[in-house]
């Protein structure tokens, strides 16, 4: 593969004769590069330079044309504008370029020397490469390296650096500083056709760029790293900084706009102070063009600041047989670390997502309160195993309703060890903090050390069709059936057939009040302990002059229930109340409790009755 080695500074040099000894690249320390292009030269070049190869020296004269392998021109690369005699201990001619290494560091630097856009020179070294054909389509190949040209290593320029084949690689030396001053993206890899033929001939690899660390001072800039249309994408040890214009400025942009982008392999990049760190979109907005499958994230490191976004898949993405591994830092409540908006989905139906998220809040004061790990819109996807740990005061999930959200892994917020655990005996334990509050095993479900089994805890959310299940009875073994909103018995049961030995109430005693059935001034009028909405006993003596056809006592149940008794059915419990059953009569029930009548017969004066009842 073809590299060009660049040195984009002003075209015309001053170097001292000397004597240059071709080595290997192992021993290249790369100071300064100096080559030539057969279409700049400057005439202010006069001096020789011989370059010796063992015993076969090589003269560079006043046009500097080195006899390489290739015929293709040595463009654009200009040597740096240097001060006094140098004596270079290596060089190397790899490909069209000689890069020279000086021996002496004391040779100063002409700072006035012009460095031109590196976006435009970086394009311009690509339109050199040699090319390859595969499936009828030609692509550039070879490696561009961008040089640490002088102590700050700083490049401005304003031209987005284009990458448009699956087989050019863009490379910085370390301490290269690319600021961006657009108002597009600082770079775009985007092939320049969509790859052709058979997937079994197609190409198996993607552009790369490494090692470089780009900076932005526009405010109309769009990203750092525009990518999408292509598979196989590496970026390795890269830094994008402060690309927060607009509220979807990003650092890197993986972005579908005709077909799809999968395989995307990202190793050790960094984000900082951006609108948001990754984003994920399908511009084009077909479901042909929705994939980022296939992706692997490692070593993701990203500071996120006021009211930006650490991941954000967006609507009509899918991100599935991926590795997300990251380390997310938000500074304060406005933050989020992960969102999934309209109807993206990570995992999804495919459902074998790997994540792998360490977030926490934290600022210069410290711990920080109320930013987001997790964001799920209601349309969205979310399927997944792994870890996902946040640290801070009170760092939080949200999750819409709507949403899909298939967790199968380990969860910690705020300094908590809320997890799942699988046990060597095959069972799962669910863990709050350091305790096992839930096992379950293939025949069994075990639950303990909160106040309810199974269901909501203190605070439930009403909902009608909700169930929740409690012992509701402090150390009595029971079933309770809520109506949403209280863990108690005030939700109805229905079933085909119910078989139990015994049926009891669960409500508090309800309350009775005498009528003039029972006479004037009656006395003892009340319901026996025990005595519930389902079933009881009624005690009164009577008092003077009772009436006939009147209601001897009004029973109102504890609380009102949802559905009238179909009937309540009167029992004699004492001699008296046996001989006057057939004069008591127990009227159609309500939700509110019922009424024991007499009949045409009046009761008798001074006579304590015992009635039970029993409401179904």
């Amino acid at each position: 593969m073809t590299s060009r080695k660049l040195n984009p500074f002003h075209n015309s040099m001053r170097v001292a004769a000397g004597i240059f000894l071709v080595t290997s690249t192992a021993q290249l320390s790369a100071q300064f590069h100096l080559a030539a292009s057969r279409a700049h030269f400057s005439s202010v070049a006069k001096k020789t330079i011989d370059l010796v190869d063992g015993s076969n020296a090589v003269t560079f004269e006043k046009n500097y044309r080195v006899p390489v392998h290739s015929d293709t021109p040595i463009s654009p690369v200009i040597a740096n504008r240097i001060h006094g005699t140098e004596t270079a201990s290596s060089a190397l001619i790899a490909g069209n370029a000689l890069m020279v290494t000086r021996s002496d560091e004391g040779a100063a630097v002409d700072s006035t020397s012009q460095v031109p856009d590196i976006g435009s020179w970086v394009n311009a070294v690509i339109a050199t490469l040699p090319t390859v054909t595969q499936n009828g389509q030609v692509w550039a190949r070879g490696s561009v390296t961008i040089p640490a040209y002088n102590a700050a290593g700083n490049y401005d320029f304003s031209t987005t650096i284009v990458l448009d084949s699956p087989y050019v690689n863009l490379h910085c030396e370390p301490g290269v500083i690319l600021t961006y001053t657009g108002s597009g993206d600082a770079i775009r890899i985007l092939p320049h056709a969509q790859i052709a033929g058979s997937a079994a001939t197609q190409p198996n690899q993607g552009p790369s760029v490494d090692n470089c660390s780009i900076y932005n001072t526009s405010a109309s800039a769009i990203s750092g790293i525009h990518a999408g249309d292509i598979s196989k994408i590496h970026l390795t040890n890269v830094a994008v900084n402060n690309f927060n214009g607009t509220p979807t400025s990003s650092a890197y942009w993986f972005d579908n706009t005709v077909s799809f982008t999968e395989g995307l392999a990202l190793v050790d990049i960094t984000s900082s102070n951006n609108s948001i760190a990754m984003r994920f979109t399908n511009t084009v907005g077909t479901a042909f063009s929705n994939s980022f499958g296939y992706t692997s994230i490692r070593g993701f490191r990203a500071g996120i600041r006021t009211n930006q976004i650490g991941f954000s898949v967006e609507e009509g993405t899918f991100l599935y047989h991926s590795y997300i591994d990251g380390i997310l830092e938000t500074s304060d409540a406005s933050g989020t670390v992960m969102s999934v908006s309209g109807t993206g989905k990570v995992g999804g139906n495919q459902g074998d997502d790997v994540l792998f998220l360490r977030a926490e809040c934290v600022n210069g004061s410290g711990s920080c309160t109320g930013a987001t790990l997790l964001k799920l819109g209601a349309a969205t996807q979310f399927v997944a195993n792994g870890f996902m740990n946040a640290l801070g005061v009170t760092m939080k999930t949200s999750i819409a309703p709507g949403a899909v959200f298939h967790w199968q892994g380990t969860t910690q917020l705020n300094n908590t060890d809320n997890r799942s655990e699988w046990a060597s005996d095959g069972s799962i334990h669910l863990v709050w903090n350091t305790n096992t509050r839930a096992l379950l095993s293939p025949s069994n479900l075990r639950v303990d050390g909160s106040t309810y089994v199974l269901g909501w805890s203190t605070n439930p959310t009403a909902n009608p069709n909700f169930l929740g299940l409690s012992p509701c009875g402090g150390g009595i073994m029971k079933l309770c059936l809520g109506n949403g909103t209280y863990a108690d018995s005030s939700a109805p049961l229905k079933a085909g057939q119910i078989a139990a030995s015994q049926f009891i109430g669960s409500s508090l005693v309800p309350t009775v009040v005498p009528g003039p059935g029972a006479g004037s001034f009656p006395t003892a009028v009340s319901l026996t302990p025990g005595s519930t909405n389902v079933s009881g006993t009624v005690l009164f003596t009577t008092g003077a002059s009772p009436v006939a056809v009147s209601a001897a006592v009004t029973v109102l149940f504890a609380t009102p229930l949802a559905q009238a008794p179909n009937v309540c059915i009167p029992t004699a419990q004492n001699a008296a109340t046996g001989t006057a059953l057939n004069n008591l009569i127990i009227s159609s029930p309500a939700t509110t409790g019922f009424v024991i009548f007499s009949g045409f017969v009046a009761l008798t004066a001074s006579t304590t009755y015992q009635l039970g009842y029993a409401c179904f």
